[in-house]
C-alpha cells in the first residue's frame, strides 16, 4: 500500500486468499478489500488486543483474524504489516503479508473437540463430564441449590453387539445420543 493505505499491488497468493483480481483492488483502500469479520474466534497474535479487530489492520504487527472474501466465504488469516519509511522517517507505504491459516485453525478446533467429546456419539466424554460435574457442584454449593444427575444405561447392549455386530451397536448409540441431545 502507499502512505494513504491505497493498494498498489497484490501478488497471486493474496489474489487466491481474497478471491479477487489485481485489477479490482488496485487504487482502493485496504479496508475496502480486506473485510475482517467482527465476531472471530481468532485472537490477535500480538499487541493488537482491542475489541475491534479491524483496528489491528492499520498498525504494524501481526493480527490473526477471520476475513470475508470477495466470494463471501470466510477464511482464517494471519496478517502482518510492516511499514516503509524513507530516509527522513516519513511513512511511504506498507507491505502487508497475508497467510491463510484456515486449515490449521480447523484442525486445532477438531483436536480440541476430540479431546472433550466422544467421536461416535458427539456427547461429552468422561473427562468433560467430570469437569462439568465439578463446575455444577461448586455452583450449586455457592447458590445453595441441588443438582440431579441421571445415569442412563442400555439394557442388553452387549447382546445387540454380539447378535447384530458392532455397527448395529454403534448405530443404536448414535440414535440414543441424538435423543439425549434433543432433551
Amino acid at each position: 500500500t502507499d502512505a494513504s493505505d491505497l493498494v498498489i499491488y497484490i501478488n497471486r497468493g493474496a489474489v487466491n486468499i481474497l478471491r479477487t483480481q489485481l485489477s479490482l483492488v488496485t487504487g482502493r483502500q485496504l479496508r475496502q478489500i480486506v473485510h475482517i469479520e467482527p465476531a472471530t474466534d481468532c485472537p490477535p497474535a500480538d499487541q493488537h488486543s482491542g475489541a475491534n479487530p479491524e483496528s489491528g489492520l492499520d498498525k504494524p504487527g501481526t493480527l490473526e483474524c477471520q476475513i470475508r472474501t470477495a466470494l463471501n466465504d470466510r477464511r482464517n488469516v494471519r496478517i502482518t504489516r510492516n511499514q516503509l519509511h524513507h530516509e527522513k522517517h516519513a511513512l511511504i507505504g506498507s507491505v502487508i503479508s497475508m497467510t491463510d491459516i484456515t486449515d490449521t485453525v480447523r484442525l486445532t478446533q477438531r483436536v480440541a473437540f476430540q479431546e472433550e467429546y466422544d467421536a461416535l456419539t458427539k456427547l461429552p466424554n468422561r473427562a468433560k463430564l467430570l469437569s462439568r460435574f465439578d463446575q455444577l457442584i461448586r455452583l450449586a454449593q455457592e447458590r445453595k441449590k441441588t443438582i440431579t444427575v441421571f445415569f442412563v444405561t442400555l439394557d442388553n447392549f452387549k447382546k445387540i453387539n454380539d447378535a447384530m455386530g458392532h455397527q448395529a451397536g454403534d448405530k443404536l448409540l448414535r440414535i440414543v445420543s441424538r435423543r439425549l441431545n434433543g432433551i
